[in-house]
């Protein structure tokens, strides 16, 4: 468990330094309890929000509940390997 606080804690740390921006900017994004709970060595649930996303109103013209899903999916999930590779790897 000790291990896990540890990774957890490194991990959000990372994240802030990988993604910093020299302005300090990023730190107005990040709750301050987490910030803090972090620097504690205290474990973190958290949720990661990209400001990108991809259009789907395609969907919109497609008939058929289960090729308009097929194509959602599809799209998102291209976009976010596109788009968050970085972040992808440095959670894996």
């Amino acid at each position: 468990m000790k291990k896990l606080v540890s990774t957890l804690s490194f991990l959000i740390i990372g994240i802030v330094s990988a993604f910093c921006q020299p302005d300090q900017a990023w730190l107005a994004k990040i709750d301050p309890v987490l910030l803090a709970k972090t620097r504690a060595g205290e474990p973190v649930d958290f949720l990661l929000v990209f400001s990108q996303s991809r259009d789907i109103y395609a969907a919109s013209a497609i008939h058929g509940k289960e090729q308009k899903g097929t194509f959602v999916f599809e799209t998102l999930r291209d976009h976010a390997t596109e788009t968050q590779l970085r972040s992808r790897y440095f959670f894996a």
